[in-house]
């Protein structure tokens, strides 16, 4: 009932136009507000909203009319409820106290003309004149009032204490704090004067005094010529030198700086505290890290540590470069070198140019020449040619696209053949097998070496049972007398059933097809009528959808339509549409509205996972209930379902054979190996559950053991989805603490998994947050990228061109993607 005074609502709110009173009514006088039912008895009539009458209240058109004990409503023209009248909503309103007529309003206490006029207890105003209780005035031109006001320039003010102020702005002011006359000014305190002065020429107090540019502060001795010179205790300046006296700082702007353990001349500079010393940009002297040039050194314990000519040479314990001509030392010794980017050798592969070799703990494992030549231990690649072996020899080789050899199959231009069966074929035309052969349109079947069926695609077919030469068409029984037999599509008979033309019949039922057909207690004549009526059932309908009832035994009263879709009553369900549908079965909903809508679907897929896997085939998880609710075609939808999933993935196998307790046993007397086949795999099941006895024979047994094995197998779990604006704007999943949400068609997405896991993506990938296991990166793609965590941290620069990293002790990097250190 609640979507139903929703929709109900949305499509009467343009013609009730925001008028209060009248919407109300119109809510009270309609279904929305009382539980009827749709009836025609003498007490209530719902046919809403083309007319409505219960209870002494009713409605004609709703929302255009509508009557109760309270009033009336002709829509839009006059609307009474109680005291509440209107005419013509909104121009005309009122009640017993207030009221509306076009522009003008009254209340009890206050009426007008807006803009025009107002009056009332708390004041008014008439055009540009107004008044309130503590004043009154001609807006902008003058104020009055007891504590002062303004008449054009002039202005006046009476303080709490007696005190008043008065002016002419803004030539003259008078207060008892303040006097000023032109550009003169003086301010006192207790009646003394306190300060004095011409603006902006001249000023004088007792703390601070000017006269021009010159000015002075007695209480300090402070004095100066702004902006020349500037004179105090603390700093003092006198054109471009200043000195501080406190810790003997002085310089000469902007060429000299000279403060305690720190100097700057020109480009010399120099630090007392670490003894490091320069000439900017060309030396640098530090006693880490010293650069000359585009010459540099590192030092440790006052011995060279590495050093190198920018961006020639680089001298390193464990990384060193030389031109392109790099190496890579551990322990003292060279591990892996190269020149960039012709070659590179290591202990453990390496290249040089187009050739490459690798190596294991047996030595070289492979070599080849890029993109013709690729040699393994297992195998090999020469331009078109390939092959691969193992322990007993060649595996298999060819020569592609053209030739394919194997063991198991061959191939060598169009023709192929698969030496374990004997099968081999000219591809398209023909395929030769045991059991299948084609020879260009002629096919045949054979069973222990007997031809079964066959024919002339697509004309003919010929078989034990149906038959086909073009549109005659026949079927033989079990003693090798047709069955059935026609000439398609003129006629046809199979057991009681005949049909020669458009006429049919079968026993006592018949029909001429399309038009008529009767069969058992139903018959229709399409489309003029149908009607079925079996002592419980009864159904009948006029042209189709122009209208029609039926009644069903299943549940009480009466379904009928009429203009389908636009009304319709179908059991517990009632539509007008497509203002409104209301549905409460079960799996029930109501039909799509662009803004307001709702449905609620339940349904059980039956399968347990096992089971499943055995009639389905495959998948990790299977639903097993789905609840869905619409709120509107584009404001959103939520849906619950309910999954059956394994617990562990290690258990997959043993799930995939659970399925073998559903199968039906085999007839050991017709197919003994089959019987035994499947008894083995039954008790191999039962051991590796650890389960005792023999295989149950009986078929409820099997199935209980089967539901208790899935039962220890698998869990259920909950998922969760929704969506606004069909998922343009935000949708989201959420499952066993797995969420995942997208917003703007993608544009921001958000993952969480369990604690440790978490992703943010905006626009694709630009930016992005990753947790994993307390490692966080953060990116922004392809200029930078930053992983922190415990005891790891890494930098990289251009999509990994530069990079440095630390992982426990250890640290490395890479130049121009040639890799240093130990990592």
């Amino acid at each position: 009932m609640q979507v139903f005074r929703i929709l109900a609502v949305a499509g009467a709110v343009a013609l009730l136009a925001g008028g209060c009173v009248s919407s109300k009514r119109a809510m009270r006088v309609s279904p929305l507000a009382k539980e009827v039912e749709v009836s025609f008895d003498q007490e209530a009539v719902n046919l809403w909203p083309f007319y409505f009458n219960a209870g002494g209240s009713g409605a004609i058109l709703w929302p255009l009319a509508d009557f109760d004990a309270q009033g009336f409503a002709v829509r839009p023209f006059y609307v009474q409820d109680g005291r509440e009248r209107s005419v013509l909503f909104p121009l005309f309103a009122w009640n017993d106290r207030s009221g509306w007529a076009l522009n003008g309003y009254w209340t009890e206490r206050n009426f007008g003309m807006w803009p025009l006029f107002h009056h009332g207890p708390g004041g008014g105003y008439c055009l540009l004149g107004w008044r309130s209780p503590e004043s009154w005035g001609v807006f902008p031109l003058a104020r009055f009032g007891a504590r002062g006001g303004y008449a054009g320039p002039v202005w006046w003010k009476s303080g709490e204490n007696g005190a008043r102020a008065y002016g002419v702005f803004p030539v003259w002011c008078h207060t008892p704090d303040f006097r000023m006359a032109g550009l003169f000014y003086r301010t006192l305190y207790g009646g003394n004067t306190e300060s004095w002065g011409v603006f902006p020429l001249l000023h004088s107090s007792v703390e601070w005094n000017h006269i021009g540019p010159a000015w002075w502060k007695p209480e300090n001795s402070s004095w100066g010529v702004f902006p020349l010179a500037w004179i105090t205790p603390d700093f003092s300046l006198a054109g471009p030198v200043w000195w501080k006296p406190d810790n003997n700082s002085w310089g000469v702007f902007p060429l000299a700086w000279i403060v305690q353990d720190f100097g700057i001349a020109g480009p010399v500079w120099w630090d007392g505290d670490n003894s490091s010393r320069g000439i900017f940009p060309l030396l640098w002297l530090k006693p880490e890290l010293s650069v000359a040039g585009p010459v540099w050194w590192e030092l440790e314990a006052g011995k060279v540590k590495g050093g190198g000519l920018f961006p020639v040479l680089w001298l390193l314990r464990d990384f060193s470069l030389a031109g392109p001509v790099y190496w890579n030392r551990e322990n003292g010794s060279t591990v892996s070198w190269g020149i960039f980017p012709l070659m590179f050798t290591s202990p453990q592969w390496g290249y040089c140019g187009p050739a490459w070799w690798s190596r294991d703990e047996r030595g070289v494992d492979g070599w080849g020449a890029f993109p013709l030549l690729w040699v393994k231990r297992n195998f090999g690649l020469a331009g078109p040619v390939w092959w691969s072996s193992d322990g007993d020899g060649m595996k298999s080789g060819g020569l592609f696209p053209l030739a394919w050899l194997s063991r198991s199959f061959n191939l060598a231009g169009p023709v192929w053949w698969k030496p374990e069966n004997g099968s081999w074929g000219v591809f398209p035309l023909a395929w030769l097998s045991r059991s299948f052969n084609l020879a260009g349109p002629v096919y045949w079947n054979r069973e222990n070496g007997e031809t079964v069926s066959g024919g002339l695609f697509p004309l003919a077919y010929l078989s034990k049972e149906w038959n086909y030469a073009g549109p005659v068409v026949w079927r033989y029984g079990d003693d090798r007398r047709s069955r059935a037999f026609g000439v398609l599509p003129l006629c046809w008979r199979y057991q009681d059933f005949r049909l020669v033309g458009p006429v049919w019949w079968e026993k006592s039922d018949w029909g001429v097809l399309p038009l008529f057909w009767k069969v058992g207690d139903e018959n229709m004549l399409f489309p003029f009528y149908y009607y079925r009526h079996n002592g419980e059932n009864f159904k009948f309908n006029l042209l189709g959808p122009v209208g029609g009832v039926k009644r069903r035994s299943s549940r009480p009263g009466w379904d009928w339509h009429f203009l389908w879709p636009l009304l319709e009553k179908d059991g517990d369900s009632f539509g007008v549409w497509p203002l409104f549908s209301d549905n409460r079965r079960p799996g029930g909903g109501v039909l799509p509205s662009p803004l307001f809508s709702r449905r609620e679907e339940r349904r059980c897929g039956g399968y347990t996972l096992p089971e499943h896997i055995y009639r389905r085939g495959g998948g990790s998880e299977v639903e097993l209930e789905s609840v869905k609710y619409t709120a509107g075609m584009l404001l959103g939808s939520r849906s619950t379902t309910r999954v059956q999933v394994w617990k562990d993935e290690a258990d997959r196998e043993t799930l995939e054979k659970l399925p073998v307790l559903l199968r039906e046993q085999p007839d050991g007397k017709k197919d003994a190996g089959a019987y035994e086949t499947w008894k083995q795999e039954a008790a191999a099941l039962l051991e590796k559950l650890r389960l005792e006895g023999p295989v149950p024979e009986d078929w409820k047994a099997r199935q209980a053991l089967f539901q208790e094995m899935a039962r220890r197998f698998c869990t259920e779990r909950e998922r969760v989805e929704g969506k606004a604006l069909l998922g343009l704007l935000w949708n989201y999943s959420r499952q066993e603490g797995e969420f995942e949400s997208r917003w703007l068609l993608g544009l921001i997405a958000r993952d969480r998994g369990d604690e440790n896991i978490r992703d943010l993506n905006v626009l694709g990938g630009l930016y992005r947050e990753r947790s994993r296991d307390g490692l966080t990166e953060y990116s922004i793609f392809p200029f930078i990228s930053r992983l922190e965590g415990p005891g790891r941290s890494r930098w990289s620069f251009c999509a990994g061109m530069f990079r440095h990293e630390t992982d426990g002790g250890r640290s490395g990097g890479a130049v121009f993607f040639i890799p240093y250190g130990d990592l």
